[in-house]
């Protein structure tokens, strides 16, 4: 059979008794409630009693149901008190339908609204206050109208009349809200030096025509109506200026100045012919120490004490830029070179970057390297008796010495004694490394063969050459190999021996082997417990009674042995 589990339950009570735990379930079938804790209260989260109001068509109105939409968010129909929303119909079942808003307003602004009303009928809809009756809407067939029974105001501003006035008055407003019907002129009297004529404002233009020599024009632009009167091509001869503006046929004298030429007047379009260096009071500029005349050129010019171009400034046998951190670039064209004619380049800084010049300092500095001597086939690995410990037989490093072999000495106490040497009945230094000139700092030697040191590099990092050989300290470190492998998480690092850090806690190495703690075998279905504190594990093998089918669930008991089970269960209030 399959797990289950059962929650806490009761045929009697309507509801838990105290507090549910939190997230602990709980049902009542005499209330047919769900109920959930959170520690302190028992909410009700479902049941009978609420699937039973759901069981019913989506979209209907069901009796003692609870509403439920259908896949379009409908209902089929809704009542409220008398009120019945059913289709597109809003229906009393009894008195009147209100529409009241107790604050803003009704709105039907939504879409496009026709509102309805009663055809033939002279009281098809009306807007009244109590007995008052405001406005009337009259849909008597062919004498339909629409009856305003109160004063009518237009805004704020003014209100019309609400009485007719006689013949031929119009509307005026006083400026101040009051508008009355008032008489208004019908004609306008135009008068001349010796005829008038009336012109009937409804009916009749004015007329104002141009003659011989004047042109008219009206316009008008907006609500502005403009006349304009001009003088016609030769419309004015000198007959017609007054005065002694024209004499002999000319205009007189001050007749025209420069209040009457407006800026533009006369460009070089107007000026006929040019203008020589000759008739120039200024027919040359001077640059330098070189006169240039205006309009000439000149490619050489002398003189110059300082020249501006840009950012640069050249003055005397510097060339300096000007902005802040300014470059200077020398930029051959193609594949032209920058060439100082076999002069020197001073005070240059250092390189930084990989297409920098370099400075014979720097190059000076970098080309030192190492001083690479022969391979030893072994070093030492701590401080020893030169004399009796480089002896053939003897043991370096793992390795038997054999007569000849060069062996480097790095860990003496008395650092002037490290070096090279040849191992024999009488060691010696080597041939190659034993002057202070061929043992100086930056020696490299390299190691075949050894437990510790072997296919390791080792360098004398003393600085230059010994005061005095083998007395001076001479200490040698690693320089390549094993040495220079860092220890990763849980490693560690002691000379060239790489460590598992293990914590003893939860694991340990044994027999050199990484392993659980405590734990030494493991069979199918065995169960790892801790031991004790900081004690490791111990195994348990599974249960001795197997489950029968395989969805039980395996727990422990309360003496910590484990056990199979088929039911989890809350139990009762």
């Amino acid at each position: 059979m399959a797990q289950v589990i059962k929650i806490k339950r009761s045929t009697s009570a309507a509801a838990p008794s105290g507090a549910l735990a939190q997230g602990e379930l709980a049902y009542s079938y005499n209330s047919n409630k769900l109920f959930i804790g959170d520690g302190t209260n028992n909410d009700i989260i479902g049941g009978q009693l609420y699937t039973d109001m759901l069981d019913h068509t989506a979209g209907q109105l069901t009796a003692n149901s609870a509403l439920i939409v259908d896949a379009n968010s409908k209902l089929n129909n809704l009542l409220v008190d008398n009120l019945q929303l059913n289709g597109n119909t809003i229906s009393s079942a009894s008195g009147n339908l209100v529409l009241s808003s107790a604050t803003g307003s009704i709105s039907v602004a939504g879409a496009a609204t026709e509102l309805l009303i009663l055809d033939n009928s002279s009281t098809a809809f009306t807007i009244t206050e109590g007995t008052t009756n405001y406005l009337t809407f009259d849909t008597t067939n062919s004498a339909e109208k629409i009856i305003f029974n109160k004063q009518i105001a237009v805004g704020t501003e003014y209100t019309l009349p609400t009485t007719d006035g006689t013949n031929g008055q119009a509307l005026v407003t006083d400026g101040s809200g009051g508008v009355t019907f008032t008489d208004v002129a019908a004609t306008l009297t135009v008068d001349s030096d010796s005829l008038s004529e009336d012109v009937a404002l409804l009916t009749d233009d004015l007329k104002i025509l141009g003659g011989t020599g004047l042109d008219t024009t009206v316009a008008k632009s907006g609500t502005d109506v403009s006349l304009t009167v001009s003088i016609q091509n030769g419309g004015v001869d000198t007959a017609q200026l007054a005065g002694d503006a024209v004499t002999g046929g000319k205009l007189a004298d001050n007749a025209v100045n420069s209040e009457h030429i407006t800026a533009g007047a006369v460009d070089n379009s107007h000026l006929s012919g040019s203008i020589t260096n000759s008739k120039l009071a200024n027919s040359s500029i001077t640059i330098g120490s070189d006169a240039i005349s205006l309009g000439g050129s000149r490619t050489d010019i002398n003189g110059l004490t300082s020249l501006d171009v840009d950012y640069l400034t050249l003055d005397g046998n510097e060339i300096t830029s000007t902005n802040a951190n300014g470059n200077i670039s020398l930029n051959p064209n193609g594949s032209g070179v920058v060439d100082v004619n076999n002069s020197r380049i001073s005070n240059v800084t250092d390189p930084t970057q990989a297409q920098d010049a370099a400075t014979k300092a720097y190059v000076d500095a970098v080309k030192q390297a190492l001083d690479i001597k022969d391979s030893v086939r072994l070093a030492t690995t701590g401080n020893i008796t030169i004399a009796s410990d480089l002896n053939v037989g003897d043991t370096i490093d793992g390795e038997t010495l054999a007569d000849g072999d060069r062996v480097l000495v790095k860990n003496q106490t008395s650092q002037g004694e490290n070096g090279i040497y040849i191992a024999g009945a009488t060691p010696v230094r080597a041939a190659d490394a034993n002057t202070a000139a061929e043992l100086t700092g930056g020696t490299f030697v390299f190691v075949e063969e050894g437990t510790a040191n072997g296919d390791n590099g080792y360098v004398f990092t003393h600085n230059g050459t010994p005061e005095t050989f083998g007395t001076t300290a001479m200490p040698v470190v690693q320089f390549s190999g094993a040495g220079q492998i860092n220890a990763g998480d849980a490693l560690s690092k002691s000379g060239n021996t790489i460590n598992v850090n293990d914590d003893n806690v939860t694991l340990e190495v044994s027999s050199d082997t990484v392993r659980i703690k405590g734990i030494s075998a493991t069979a199918k279905g065995d169960i790892i417990l801790g031991a004790a504190t900081n004690g490791g594990y111990t195994r348990h093998t599974k249960p001795s009674s197997s489950a029968t089918t395989n969805s039980y669930l395996l727990s422990m008991d309360t003496s910590g042995n484990a056990v199979w089970g088929d039911v989890i269960d809350g139990g009762s209030f």
